[in-house]
Protein backbone atom coordinates (compact mmCIF):
# COMPACT_ATOMS: atom_id res chain seq x y z
CA UNK A 1 0.00 0.00 0.00
CA UNK A 2 1.47 3.46 -0.71
CA UNK A 3 0.44 6.71 0.65
CA UNK A 4 0.76 10.74 -0.05
CA UNK A 5 2.62 12.78 2.32
CA UNK A 6 3.05 16.74 2.31
CA UNK A 7 6.90 16.27 1.25
CA UNK A 8 5.76 13.41 -1.91
CA UNK A 9 2.97 15.96 -3.05
CA UNK A 10 5.18 19.33 -2.42
CA UNK A 11 7.65 17.43 -4.48
CA UNK A 12 5.49 16.53 -7.21
CA UNK A 13 3.97 20.02 -7.40
CA UNK A 14 7.29 21.43 -7.75
CA UNK A 15 8.68 18.95 -10.49
CA UNK A 16 6.10 20.00 -12.52
CA UNK A 17 6.09 23.82 -12.08
CA UNK A 18 8.62 24.33 -14.82
CA UNK A 19 6.41 22.23 -17.02
CA UNK A 20 3.13 23.88 -16.44
CA UNK A 21 3.87 27.23 -15.92
CA UNK A 22 0.86 29.85 -14.70
CA UNK A 23 -1.63 31.81 -16.84
CA UNK A 24 -4.40 32.92 -15.19
CA UNK A 25 -6.51 30.22 -13.63
CA UNK A 26 -4.88 27.11 -15.76
CA UNK A 27 -1.51 26.32 -16.82
CA UNK A 28 0.14 26.54 -20.21
CA UNK A 29 3.00 24.81 -20.89
CA UNK A 30 5.72 24.98 -23.90
CA UNK A 31 3.60 22.76 -25.69
CA UNK A 32 0.79 25.07 -25.66
CA UNK A 33 -0.89 22.61 -23.89
CA UNK A 34 -3.55 24.01 -21.16
CA UNK A 35 -3.73 21.63 -18.32
CA UNK A 36 -7.26 21.12 -16.60
CA UNK A 37 -6.00 18.63 -13.51
CA UNK A 38 -2.30 17.40 -12.65
CA UNK A 39 -3.00 14.38 -10.62
CA UNK A 40 0.06 14.58 -8.08
CA UNK A 41 1.86 10.80 -7.22
CA UNK A 42 2.08 8.69 -4.49
CA UNK A 43 5.07 8.21 -2.75
CA UNK A 44 5.67 4.82 -2.56
CA UNK A 45 5.69 3.89 0.82
CA UNK A 46 8.71 1.19 0.93
CA UNK A 47 10.79 4.23 -0.86
CA UNK A 48 9.19 6.79 1.78
CA UNK A 49 11.09 4.46 4.71
CA UNK A 50 14.53 3.70 3.32
CA UNK A 51 14.39 7.55 2.17
CA UNK A 52 14.90 6.95 -1.79
CA UNK A 53 14.45 9.49 -4.16
CA UNK A 54 14.44 9.93 -7.63
CA UNK A 55 12.70 10.64 -10.89
CA UNK A 56 10.62 9.32 -13.90
CA UNK A 57 10.59 10.67 -17.37
CA UNK A 58 7.69 9.46 -19.54
CA UNK A 59 6.09 10.23 -22.69
CA UNK A 60 2.51 10.20 -23.73
CA UNK A 61 -0.10 11.75 -25.96
CA UNK A 62 -2.95 14.29 -25.20
CA UNK A 63 -5.92 13.34 -27.40
CA UNK A 64 -8.24 15.71 -28.72
CA UNK A 65 -10.61 15.15 -25.63
CA UNK A 66 -8.05 16.50 -23.46
CA UNK A 67 -7.08 12.92 -22.04
CA UNK A 68 -3.96 11.31 -21.57
CA UNK A 69 -3.26 8.16 -23.61
CA UNK A 70 -0.50 5.96 -24.61
CA UNK A 71 1.70 6.60 -21.94
CA UNK A 72 5.57 5.21 -21.92
CA UNK A 73 8.47 4.90 -19.03
CA UNK A 74 11.44 6.50 -20.95
CA UNK A 75 13.89 6.78 -18.01
CA UNK A 76 13.69 6.03 -14.23
CA UNK A 77 16.17 6.35 -11.67
CA UNK A 78 16.12 4.27 -9.67
CA UNK A 79 14.88 2.09 -11.97
CA UNK A 80 11.58 0.81 -11.38
CA UNK A 81 11.14 2.40 -8.26
CA UNK A 82 8.62 4.69 -9.24
CA UNK A 83 7.32 4.04 -12.54
CA UNK A 84 3.61 2.92 -11.25
CA UNK A 85 3.29 5.65 -9.29
CA UNK A 86 4.30 7.90 -11.71
CA UNK A 87 2.41 6.13 -14.68
CA UNK A 88 -0.50 6.03 -12.06
CA UNK A 89 -0.70 9.98 -11.33
CA UNK A 90 -0.20 10.95 -15.52
CA UNK A 91 -3.25 8.76 -16.40
CA UNK A 92 -4.97 11.02 -14.32
CA UNK A 93 -4.38 14.50 -15.75
CA UNK A 94 -6.41 16.54 -17.84
CA UNK A 95 -5.88 19.00 -20.47
CA UNK A 96 -8.16 21.55 -22.50
CA UNK A 97 -9.63 19.85 -25.73
CA UNK A 98 -7.01 20.04 -28.73
CA UNK A 99 -7.68 19.95 -32.70
CA UNK A 100 -5.43 17.05 -32.99
CA UNK A 101 -3.31 14.38 -30.87
CA UNK A 102 -0.60 16.41 -29.41
CA UNK A 103 2.65 14.26 -28.13
CA UNK A 104 4.53 14.89 -25.40
CA UNK A 105 8.04 13.23 -24.90
CA UNK A 106 10.15 13.98 -21.72
CA UNK A 107 7.92 14.73 -18.99
CA UNK A 108 9.80 14.30 -15.74
CA UNK A 109 8.10 13.55 -12.66
CA UNK A 110 10.28 13.89 -9.69
CA UNK A 111 10.37 12.42 -6.08
CA UNK A 112 11.79 13.90 -3.92
CA UNK A 113 11.67 13.80 0.08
Amino acid sequence: MVKQTGVALMAAFVALAGVFAPMGGASAGEDGLTRKHVEMPVYPRGAERRGIEGYVVVKFTVTPEGQVADINVVESSPEGVFDEAAVQAVEKWTFEPVPAPVAVDGQKVTFKL
